[in-house]
């Protein structure tokens, strides 16, 4: 009997040392780390709204329409309808508008970064423009939303631009002091600034 033991414990441990050692687990890759989430400064902000400044200066009507994302959300001071920013229709529309020697000074923003690829930005400007070749001017709000598209550009998807609600007597003071108008022409028809003209655009 200790022999038959024997003989069958000398065969377990032949068949151990003949059987090869199993291979090493590889050890599955390291996950790649995310990429680290790039924010917009206010710096940015304020880059976009000076090229959007720049083209309105140039009276460039296809620069400005170029800083809006096709179908884009549009709503006018002037209108009650929805629009879907067409370029061709913006530009001509554009064009019209710039005939009345239009200029802006911000009288104060908000800027919400959302997102990497969203921002929003909230609020009142003074718009100087000529109606009947006299100059005039009347305050509005706005808000635009900005986003990142594919091959990296900053463009607005959606604008809403409405005119104050309430009489403005005077000039409200600008947010940059150097972007100051010159000197002052009262609004015409009294203390409350007349309604801004058809087609205009901020």
């Amino acid at each position: 009997m200790k022999t038959k033991l024997l003989v069958a414990a000398s065969a377990m441990l032949l068949m151990a040392a003949c059987t090869p050692p199993s291979a090493p687990t590889a050890e599955a890759p390291a996950a790649a780390a995310p990429a680290p989430v790039v924010l917009p400064t206010q710096a940015d902000v304020d880059a976009l709204y000076a090229k959007l400044d720049a083209a309105l200066k140039a009276r460039d009507a296809a620069a400005m329409a170029a800083l809006y994302v096709p179908g884009a959300v549009s709503i006018h001071a002037t209108q009650n309808a929805l629009d879907k920013f067409d370029p061709a229709t913006a530009q001509t529309g554009l064009a019209e508008w710039f005939k009345t020697e239009p200029a802006y000074t911000a009288n104060a923003m908000e800027t919400q970064i959302l997102d990497a690829d969203t921002v929003v930005v909230s609020g009142l400007a003074t718009m100087d423009f000529k109606r009947n070749g006299r100059p005039t001017w009347i305050v509005q709000r706005f808000t635009d939303v900005w986003q990142k598209q594919a091959d990296g550009q900053w463009l607005i998807a959606a604008s809403h631009v409405s005119n104050a609600p309430q009489p403005v007597a005077g000039r409200l003071p600008p947010l940059t002091p150097a972007a100051a108008p010159g000197p002052d022409t009262p609004p015409l028809g009294g203390a409350t600034p007349m309604p801004a003209p058809e087609g205009e655009k901020k």
